[in-house]
């Protein structure tokens, strides 16, 4: 009796693995639909620009492009969000914060924001995962500038080498490393700009 219930506990343990794996990647898609339904909302009311293509003096966050506090352009969407824990992608280690107070920072998100995305270009990107590597490298928090011809490619460290893209129509898919190198090669930029948390 103990063998067969011991032979059970061997054969569920992988599957409840991956069903919970599964799971906490169907809800990080949905943490970042509600955050691109926010930034669309934010986009409309700032006369088709998105938050981080808007001046801080009408209350959004275009000067903080270059102070590294990518928190910000999270912040602009606490009157459109119940709480802050959605920042953070369920299978990220990051604790979430609290509220959107004075310890709201960039400790408290999972995810990147793509500077130059722009309603014109529906299909470019908006946000997502942040667990970049480019040559096994894990990608620091800051600015990141990819060129055409460089690789960049997702870590196994939350969605086995796959991640959660918004993209600037709102809708949101799961990227393997070939669509995202893709995607981003077709971005018709030169340099993409990802602030990374």
């Amino acid at each position: 009796m103990i063998a067969i219930l011991a032979m059970l506990v061997v054969l569920l343990v992988p599957v409840m693995a991956n069903a919970r794996m599964k799971a906490q990647k169907i809800t990080c898609a949905n943490h970042l639909m509600q955050m691109g339904s926010s930034f669309n909302v934010l986009e409309n009311d700032r006369g088709h620009q998105f938050p981080m293509s808007t001046s801080t003096n009408s209350g959004v966050t275009l000067e903080y492009g270059g102070s590294g506090e990518i928190f910000r352009y999270f912040q602009v969407m606490s009157n459109k969000l119940s709480t802050p824990a959605i920042f953070v992608c369920p299978s990220d280690t990051r604790e979430p914060a609290k509220n959107f107070g004075p310890s709201f920072g960039n400790t408290n998100i999972s995810y990147f924001i793509n500077l130059d995305a722009t309603t014109s270009d529906p299909q470019r990107l908006l946000m997502g995962d942040d667990n970049f590597e480019i040559g096994s490298v894990p990608v620091e928090s800051g600015w990141l500038e990819i060129s055409t011809n460089q690789q960049i490619a997702w870590s196994a460290k939350r969605h086995r080498f796959v991640g959660n893209i918004a993209l600037a129509d709102g809708s949101v898919s799961s990227f393997d490393n070939f669509i995202l190198t893709t995607q981003l090669h077709q971005s018709g930029l030169v340099t993409n700009r990802l602030a990374i948390p």
